[in-house]
C-alpha cells in the first residue's frame, strides 16, 4: 500500500451516525429520534442499524411516517428500510408487532368485560308468536341476540324476536 493510500483512508473524518438522522412524526405532532449521540466513519456505528429497525418497526406498527431530518419528505417506515436493504426485515417486524397488538387488544377486552360485573336484565320478547322471558345481548358481528329457555326446557338464542 502506498502512502498517498494510506493518507486518504485516514482523511476520512467522522459524521453523525446515519440513525440519528432518522425522525418520526407521531400523530399527535411530536418529533421522536433514536437519541443517538455517535459519530463514525461509516454509515452506521456499531450496532446502530439494529437500532435503526428496531426504530423504524415501532413506528410501522403505529402507523407514523419517518423522514431524513431536514430532508422535508415523509416516507412509510418500511419505505425507508428498503432504502437501507433491510426491508423485508422490517416488514416481518411490522406483521408480528401488528399481530401482537391486536392480540393485546381482545386480551384487554376480555379483562374489561370481566371486571364490568354487569348482570344482564331479564327481559320479555315475543319470537314467533310466543313470548318468553330471556336476556339481550349484543353481538358485533350479528347484531342483538335474544337468549331464552322455551318450554321444553331447551335454552335457545335468535336473531329473530321483537321485544315487548
Amino acid at each position: 500500500m502506498n502512502a498517498t493510500a494510506t493518507a486518504t483512508k485516514s482523511a476520512k473524518t467522522a459524521v453523525p451516525c446515519t440513525c440519528s438522522t432518522v425522525v418520526i412524526f407521531a400523530d399527535n405532532g411530536t418529533e421522536i429520534t433514536t437519541g443517538c449521540t455517535a459519530t463514525t466513519k461509516r454509515t452506521f456505528a456499531p450496532g446502530h442499524d439494529a437500532r435503526l429497525k428496531g426504530f423504524l418497526i415501532r413506528a410501522g406498527v403505529e402507523g407514523n411516517l419517518v423522514t431524513f431530518e431536514g430532508s422535508g419528505m415523509n416516507i412509510t417506515a418500511q419505505a425507508m428500510a428498503e432504502s437501507f436493504g433491510f426491508g423485508y426485515m422490517v416488514a416481518a417486524g411490522i406483521a408480528l408487532g401488528a399481530k401482537r397488538a391486536f392480540a393485546k387488544m381482545i386480551q384487554d377486552t376480555k379483562k374489561s368485560a370481566k371486571k364490568s360485573h354487569q348482570t344482564p336484565k331479564k327481559v320479555s320478547a315475543k319470537v314467533g308468536r310466543w313470548t318468553y322471558e330471556g336476556v339481550i345481548s349484543d353481538d358485533p358481528m350479528h347484531g342483538p341476540k335474544f337468549t331464552y329457555t322455551n318450554a321444553k326446557g331447551v335454552q335457545t338464542t335468535t336473531t329473530k324476536f321483537t321485544k315487548i
